[in-house]
């Protein structure tokens, strides 16, 4: 009876460690299959200082406590023999540092905000006391960059996802920064659905490509979280990040770091936003719809009657969702592991006012002789074989097509000819204005 239960005791337990093994595997592959691009951590910070007593002298293995005030997460280290401390490769948040020493008060710099790519240096000095004392330091100088000599600025959440911006690109909130020109030459220009200058974007929308410090705008690098997102050819960004799932970005000029060598002007940095140990998401669209526009009340003179506006429909929508990593009896991820997931699409049409040549039944058969292509003496134009060529006398002369008018069946492709049949415009307006694209 008791070998039984510790079997069955057995296999529940192999089924438990079995579910938790898959778990670890499918997080492994994907950890694994995100690290074949490997740059040097930009889209992280670090924080560093001494620790000295009140005499002025460092303090040596002082202990320095950094805390992510969102995730709980906390990192430990010890100040070395010149009271120096340091903690690379953080993400960018808000943090709380804390240090203490035997025979001295505990000090606290709680709500330190650390940016991306930023090097914040944060001095204590320690008053002799009781460990169990604390001071707090709640109005610290502000952080500044005194490790590089990089110039740049960071646009936080607030300032990207309140700014109106057409078509929500990110790059309109580049000339933010000091030292943006939005001059917008050379072949990127511009950018959008078909332009072939990175990612597709809804047409008509704002898209910027600075000049940096006077640099061709060309010369921009573009980084995701980390991993070069350049597009090769027109030297923008090549996958669009969704507004709502950015945390902040910068831009940085005046690079004196390696890391950085292969471009004159800036390093964009953006940083998307990361799970926290509460559960957390949005959902969001923004429209833009003729409905909404008034009319123009010089469109109709004839019966006094302002036309409505031309259709125009242009909608972007999407969420994003974010916490801690949890299954039920197997993983619980609060303070360790952590998600956040975003996506977006958008839908636009516009009434175009363009006036344009497609076939009539009749010419998909071969029969030009009613062809809306007219010559300047009001006949349509006539049908060379193209096939049949003689030189006379230095001059070279083609055969009509029968009677000029109308192709053999034999000289048309039939797949051509059903591909047009079955994709091409049907025509629903005959201009009779003289000057108009049907004649030639």
């Amino acid at each position: 009876m008791r070998e039984g239960c510790c079997a069955q005791h057995w296999g529940l337990g192999r089924r438990r460690w079995l579910a938790i093994a898959g778990f670890a595997l499918f997080c492994g592959g994907i950890l694994f299959g995100n690290c074949p691009v490997l740059q040097a951590q930009n889209t992280t910070g670090s924080f560093n200082g001494h620790v000295y007593d009140a005499n002025g002298s460092v303090m040596v293995d002082a202990k320095v406590a950094l805390q992510d005030i969102q995730t709980g997460l906390t990192w430990n280290t010890t100040t070395h023999s010149e009271g120096l401390y340091g903690f690379p490769l953080i993400k960018p948040g808000t943090y709380q540092l804390t240090v203490t020493a035997a025979g001295f008060e505990t000090a606290v710099k709680p709500n330190l905000v650390l940016d991306v790519n930023q090097i914040a240096m944060q001095d204590f000095t320690l008053k002799i006391g009781a460990a169990t004392q604390t001071v707090t330091v709640s109005a610290s100088s502000q952080m500044l960059e005194s490790s590089t000599a990089d110039l740049g600025a960071v646009v936080d959440e607030r300032t990207v996802g309140n700014l109106p911006l057409n078509g929500r690109s990110f790059s309109a909130l580049l000339t933010l920064t000091p030292g943006e020109n939005p001059v917008n030459y050379s072949q990127n220009s511009g950018a959008g659905y078909g332009t072939g200058f990175g990612s597709p974007g809804i047409p008509g929308s704002t898209y910027v490509f600075p000049s940096t410090q006077g640099q061709w705008n060309r010369e921009n690098l573009y980084y995701l979280d980390g991993i070069i997102n350049t597009a090769s050819f027109g030297s923008s960004y090549d996958v669009p990040p969704i507004i709502d799932a950015i945390q902040e970005f910068k831009l940085q000029s005046h690079e004196d770091q390696a890391e950085y060598g292969g471009v004159l002007g800036g390093v964009v940095n953006v940083v998307t936003k990361s799970g926290t140990n509460t559960y957390h998401g949005a959902l969001w669209e923004y429209l833009r719809n003729n409905y909404f526009d008034a009319r123009n009340p010089f469109t109709d003179f004839k019966n006094n009657t302002p036309a409505p506006p031309a259709p125009f429909r242009q909608n972007e929508y999407g969420a994003d969702f974010g916490g801690p990593v949890r299954i039920p009896k197997i993983y619980n991820g609060k303070g360790r592991t952590f998600f956040f997931a975003a996506w977006e699409a958008w839908r636009y049409s516009k009434a175009v006012g363009l006036t344009y040549i497609s076939p009539t039944a009749d010419e998909l058969n071969g029969d030009f002789t009613n062809a809306s292509v007219v010559t300047s003496s009001g006949k349509p134009a006539l049908l060379y074989n193209p096939f049949q060529t003689t030189r006379t006398a230095g001059a070279y002369t083609r055969p009509l097509l029968g009677n000029g008018y109308v192709i053999p069946t034999a000289m048309i492709d039939p797949n051509m000819q059903a591909y047009l049949k079955a994709y091409s415009d049907t025509p629903n307006f005959t201009p009779s204005v003289p000057g108009a694209p049907n004649t030639i």
